[in-house]
């Protein structure tokens, strides 16, 4: 696998909500649901990959997911840099600057097709980019 297919795969677990870890030498993966999944948490599906994690942890890296503030910022930069609508980039700014700024912004999208996936598209980018800052960072990849 290569540094950039690895880098999409833990995106999009991330994105599923799922922790994943990275062993330090092999380079795989291991997922596991997100603490929130209680449903699939306590599912017998993942109790090799639980007890894997439990005998090896040394060898595994958890690549954190990024926190409210960082997805606050990462919303906001989409907004300021939306080019051709003017309405929708201030209503999209508005939206974060009242109450409920992910549920409203995301209300407003889900109103411009093209500016959603324009959307998803710019959040996969920034999560790669985090993904790979973190994975060189802990020397996992140069």
């Amino acid at each position: 696998m290569s540094t950039e297919e690895l880098i999409i795969e833990i995106e999009q677990e991330l994105e599923m909500d799922m922790k994943v870890y990275v062993h330090k030498d092999t380079l795989s993966l291991l997922m596991l649901p997100d603490d929130d999944m209680i449903d699939f948490a306590d599912d017998e599906f993942w109790e090799n990959e639980q007890e894997e994690l439990e005998k090896n942890s040394e060898n595994y890296i958890e690549v954190e997911k990024w926190d409210a503030s960082h997805s606050f910022r990462i919303m906001e930069s989409f907004a300021e840099n939306i080019s051709g609508n003017r309405i929708l980039q201030a209503k999209l700014l508005d939206a974060l600057e009242n109450s409920k700024p992910f549920k409203n912004f995301r209300n407003i999208l889900d109103r411009y097709e093209k500016y959603l996936q324009e959307w998803y598209s710019f959040r996969a980018l920034k999560q790669r980019e985090f993904v790979k800052k973190q994975l060189t960072a802990l020397e996992i990849i140069h």
